[in-house]
């Protein structure tokens, strides 16, 4: 029997140690990382969202005010529209666009 008490003894099953922990530790700060990760991710995309918005803003801005600069600048000289309400002379020459009252003035000189 001693060839069986060696295996026996060789095949024990022992009490279990008690366990750490440590697996669980390292999942729950890669956890943390990719949370944060995740968070300054979706932060950055969110800025970006921002930046373009104000950029399309600010296009629609600036095409808006140069439309209006056209059409006051063909109102002028057409001369039609507004009709002696402007006080313009409707011939403009290089985008210079006089008062009648001071068209004689600049005329003589």
């Amino acid at each position: 029997m001693e060839m069986n008490e060696k295996l026996a003894n060789a095949y024990r099953i022992t009490q279990p140690r008690q366990q750490q922990g440590v697996v669980l530790m390292v999942a729950l700060v890669f956890l943390l990382i990719i949370t944060m990760l995740g968070l300054t991710a979706m932060r950055t995309n969110i800025i970006e969202e921002r930046l373009a918005g104000n950029s399309r803003d600010w296009a629609l801005a600036f095409q808006a005010a140069e439309a209006a600069l056209r059409d006051a600048e063909k109102d002028i000289q057409s001369g039609t529209r507004f009709v002696g309400e402007t006080g313009f002379v409707p011939a403009c020459t290089n985008g210079l666009c006089t008062r009648r009252s001071m068209a004689p003035h600049l005329a003589g000189s």
